[in-house]
């Protein structure tokens, strides 16, 4: 994704590698349209960046202080922000017992998507800080007395000219989606936590992190608080963070689904007045069609241009470049929005501000166990049971790890959260982790090709939702009165998900019966999919002679450090069985690992070929 690169050496010896630094950065240009910038280059640092015309990455100084802002605070006017942050400046050098109550309270009470770089011009040191979300991912490895810090992976592996994977993510990944808490797919590189500061000193102190926010699902404001109070308390914060978000004189493009959370969105920029199109896909397997009967449907209830963009199977190269832009941390499977955003941005231009209705499915509705857990082993059973995308045993087989290990680790990992009730635990995982990590990840990639916003993860709404009883978000109660005070025409069209509006108490006996679906065992689950000519049919796996399962053979059969980072045993045993979702992921790892081994890439033999 664009935004800022960065090396510190406190002991000195980069412009001997300035060659290094300049390729590591060069190899961050995956579209025409994207530029960089060097904005420092001294023996102790480099700042650089990629960007587009829309994409935000401003820099400013005083005699102090050099500042470099990536990405948008939106409660500040541009004109407000160099004074703003040279003001916030002392606070993130300040290593007393006050700063973290500062910033911490500045991060809960500021709206935005960003990283801010700062460099105290007399000692060296930098602070680096990300807003209360980790909206824009941000990554880092420390080793050998220099500290990398970039948006891409890939930066950090040009510079080092290595690289090794981690196999416990590798196995976190084909289990879940994605790694767990700060872990990446590679060793040694990490993920910066949300509301945290990277402090990098002097030759002898190294680099330390400290984060700021440690959101609790078990606290609520007032448990008394009532169903009406609530909405009534988050449709404002909804409705003034999409003003905020909106640009006032470039496109607006609302990216439409046919479930709520999209048009929420449409809803509260109608309401606005504020000027949009909206824009919906429909892939070649037609999985969305329900979406864009809905889609279609909304645009005429509420009066905005809508356009529908029909994508075939991504070709070889389409995958290719998702697989290196963002390094894997987006599957591959996603590869068919790569055509989708270039038709938005030839129809609309380059200076998009494109809205997503991303985290509010994850934020606003009850999302606790559906059952009981009652222990740190009950929870991480149900968490990787209800969450898989290939079995706990097969990610464990797959990565040569033992299925003991991988659950221990994620156990380990639910035991760390701040909270001792196991269903608010499970509610963290489920916003700190999908939504946060997973969502924020596939944002990214839009960013390549504009700047993307959701009103749902702006950290005002997304805090005073997280405070809301858990018993106002049961069976849709709290998102049923929120959408009907945005719109009451847009609660009124069918859910797609559903074959019901949320407006209708009809609804209600739809979520009443999938609950008890959901406790059914096993066997009764799939007599009752018969039963009702279940339509939301599994996508069929790749056949043994399409493109896709060819160029995998090719990579097992010629990159030897896939062996190595995966079990080529546990491969052959499981791959039959994998789901079109779960061997696309494997694929992503597969084609990572390949990629960046130095060896020309398999998928290049299918450039211009349907794939994905």
């Amino acid at each position: 994704m664009p935004g800022i690169s960065f090396i510190h050496k406190p002991g000195g010896g980069l412009l001997s590698r300035q060659s290094a630094s300049l390729s590591a950065l060069d190899s961050l240009l995956h579209e025409s349209w994207i530029g960089r910038r060097i904005l420092i280059s001294t023996d102790q640092h480099f700042l650089g960046y990629t960007d587009h015309p829309q994409y935000p990455v401003t820099s400013f100084q005083d005699d102090e202080y050099f500042i470099c802002l990536e990405g948008r605070i939106y409660d500040l006017a541009p004109s407000a922000v160099p004074s703003s942050l040279l003001a916030l400046a002392p606070d993130l050098f300040d290593n007393s017992g006050r700063a973290p109550e500062k910033l911490s309270r500045w991060l809960l009470n500021t709206d935005g998507d960003f990283v801010i770089f700062v460099l105290h011009r007399e000692s060296g040191e930098v602070r680096i800080i990300n807003d209360a979300l980790a909206r824009l991912p941000l990554y880092w490895r420390e080793g050998a007395g220099t500290l990398l810090v970039s948006r891409e992976l890939r930066f950090i592996t040009r510079f080092q000219g290595e690289f090794s994977c981690d196999r416990m993510a590798l196995a976190q990944y084909l289990l879940l989606g994605f790694p767990l808490g700060k872990r990446t797919l590679l060793e040694h590189t990490y993920r910066l936590p949300p509301a945290s500061l990277i402090r990098s000193g002097d030759k002898y102190s190294g680099a330390s992190i400290v984060s700021f926010l440690d959101f609790n699902y078990q606290t609520e404001f007032d448990p008394r608080r009532g169903l009406s109070e609530a909405a009534e308390g988050m449709t404002p914060l909804f409705v003034e963070a999409c003003r905020k978000l909106a640009d006032p004189l470039e496109p607006n493009i609302l990216t439409l689904s046919g479930g709520l959370d999209s048009r929420s969105v449409a809803a509260a920029l109608n309401g606005n007045g504020i000027d949009f199109s909206a824009v919906t896909f429909l892939d070649h397997h037609r999985t969305a069609a329900a979406d864009v009967d809905i889609a279609r449907q909304l645009s005429r209830v509420l009066d905005f241009p809508w356009k529908l963009y029909p994508v075939e199977k991504a070709t070889g190269a389409e995958v290719l470049k998702l697989l290196r832009m963002k390094n894997g941390m987006n599957f591959l499977g996603m590869s068919f929005s790569i055509p989708y955003f270039k038709a938005i941005r030839e129809d609309w231009g380059e200076r998009i501000t494109y809205f997503t209705g991303e985290g509010g499915g994850l934020s606003i509705p009850d999302t606790r166990p559906f059952r009981k857990v009652a222990d740190l082993d009950a929870l991480t059973r149900f968490l990787w049971e209800t969450n898989h995308i290939v079995p706990l045993e097969t990610a464990a087989t797959l990565t040569g790890l033992k299925s003991s290990a991988v659950f221990e680790e994620i156990r380990a990992h639910l035991a760390a959260y701040p909270e001792s009730d196991m269903a608010a635990k499970y509610v963290h995982f489920i916003a700190q982790q999908r939504n946060l990590k997973w969502t924020s990840e596939g944002e990214d990639r839009n960013r390549f090709y504009f700047w993307t916003v959701s009103p749902f993860n702006t950290v005002r709404f997304f805090d005073f939702v997280r405070h809301c009883p858990a018993r106002l978000k049961a069976r849709h109660r709290l998102y049923r009165q929120f959408l009907l005070r945005l719109s009451s025409p847009a609660a009124a069209v069918n859910n797609a998900n559903w074959g019901l509006p949320l407006s209708s108490r009809k609804y209600l006996f739809y979520l009443y019966a999938r609950d008890l679906y959901y406790i059914l065992p096993a066997g009764w689950k799939k007599l009752v999919r018969g039963w009702l000519k279940h339509t939301h049919e599994t996508i069929a796996p790749y056949p043994a002679d399409s493109p896709a399962a060819q160029c995998f053979q090719r990579q097992l059969d010629g990159c030897r450090e896939i062996g190595e980072a995966l079990s080529l045993a546990g491969i052959a045993r499981h791959r039959q069985g994998l789901s079109k979702f779960g061997f696309d992921h494997l694929f992503t790892l597969t084609s990572l690992i390949e990629d960046l081994s130095g060896k020309p890439s398999s998928i290049e033999e299918y450039r211009d070929r349907g794939m994905i």
